[in-house]
């Protein structure tokens, strides 16, 4: 592409972000080093990537900002917080992530505006960062496009602003035909909506088929929140141990829930079977993955109406060559096939499935070569990147055309 790429994040690196962090990685090999910047706090450096943080002078320079474009372009500030002000937003967090992006695309428009015609934002959320890339392009009129993937489509009703932010988007794209299907059904131009699979880069070495699983290693990989459904595992796996099973539990994870979970652990007597880790190190995967043999997703929707779309870690455990048991909530139906590239879990067959999974080894040679292959075949990081890549080029090229058209008019 001919425009230089600037990715917005709310917070970089997030340990449960790692699919964005791929993708950037993907973009470096492709040839792309895009300019990263985090509103709110993340790191100056990460994984060889530079990223431009906002301290508290930006803040300073962004109230300064809103007080100059209050006196000199009144009526874009005025029609972009109109919404905020006549409508109500989304819950408060949905209110405070809109105020920031605002706030960051006031501080940075000035530095962007020397090369707003040669630069796309790419926001990978629809909230702060597609905020921030949607006031940007009204006052300077730079390109962006946006990502819309879970909690931002879904919670407490997705983003209040995100239909607006799609008007003016060159495209928004979305990790799931769940993702895709709520963008149309709020309203987002179907040519404007690009579906891509997240993905692993680089794909990792498939881990040999384990000489003994007993006892049967059981992993999930998760943060300790509502939608991960860990009130609907533990039982289950309490269960399964009474019906005979051999088995222990890893949970990793952070998260508001640990309190319960260890209360929870020991009121079902699992104390010796169930260890939770904490959160671990994102570049680690392979240490983690190593040591299970079957990899658990029970995922729910929450109240709040927040799910899961498709889970970077079961995409990432079937690149191992994990058997996977899965709730079929969020884009999971979309990727797993019952007894063919994993399981979908059901209370009353969870002990059943297991044991077989232990003692049968045809069964877990064969599910876990056909994950293996629908990885290679979606989950390629590379290749989606390269995709994304090519909307990139098309979608910017076009709206530069327009503008020329319309300026020679």
């Amino acid at each position: 592409m001919t425009k230089k790429l600037t990715y917005l994040f709310t917070t970089f690196p997030v340990a449960t972000e790692t699919f964005l962090l791929r993708e950037l990685r993907a973009l470096r090999a492709l040839g792309h080093c895009p300019e990263i910047y985090s509103m709110w706090g993340g790191k100056a450096r990460f994984d060889g990537f530079e990223v431009k943080t906002f301290g508290w002078q930006g803040w300073i320079r962004g109230f300064i900002k809103l007080l100059k474009y209050s006196l000199t372009r009144p009526e874009v500030l005025r029609d972009w917080c109109q919404p905020l002000l006549t409508e109500a937003p989304n819950g408060p967090l949905n209110l405070g992530e809109n105020l920031l992006g605002a706030l960051f695309a006031l501080s940075h428009v000035d530095e962007w505006q020397v090369s707003s015609q040669h630069r796309h934002l790419h926001a990978v959320w629809a909230s702060a960062p597609a905020a921030a890339a949607e006031l940007a392009a009204r006052l300077i009129g730079t390109t962006y496009s946006f990502g819309a993937h879970a909690y931002d489509l879904f919670e407490h009703g997705g983003d209040a602003l995100l239909e607006r932010k799609a008007q003016g988007a060159q495209f928004v794209v979305t990790s799931s035909l769940q993702g895709q299907n709520a963008l149309w059904q709020k309203g987002v131009s179907q040519s404007k909506v690009l579906f891509l699979r997240r993905g692993l880069c680089p794909l990792p070495t498939l881990l040999p088929l384990p000489d003994r699983r007993r006892p049967l290693q059981l992993l999930t990989v998760g943060r300790l929140v509502e939608k991960m459904g860990y009130d609907l595992m533990l039982p289950a796996f309490a269960n399964a141990l009474r019906c005979g099973l051999d088995s222990h539990l890893t949970i990793v994870g952070g998260g508001p829930l640990e309190s319960f979970l260890r209360t929870e652990i020991v009121r079902l007597g699992l104390t010796d079977k169930v260890k939770l880790t904490g959160p671990l190190l994102l570049t680690k995967p392979a240490v983690i993955f190593s040591r299970a043999h079957v990899f658990l997703f029970t995922g729910k929707v929450a109240k709040s109406g927040d799910r899961a779309g498709f889970p970077n870690a079961v995409g990432e455990a079937m690149a191992f060559g994990l058997p996977v048991i899965c709730t079929p909530v969020g884009a999971i139906p979309e990727v797993i096939k019952h007894t063919e590239n994993g399981f979908i879990f059901n209370p009353e067959e969870f002990s059943q499935w297991l044991n077989r999974l232990q003692l049968e080894e045809d069964l877990y040679e064969s599910v876990r070569t056909q994950a293996r292959a629908w990885v290679e075949h979606h989950f390629d990081a590379i290749q989606n990147t390269q995709t994304l890549l090519t909307w990139f080029a098309g979608r910017t090229q076009e709206a530069t055309e327009a503008k020329t058209s319309e300026g020679s008019g």
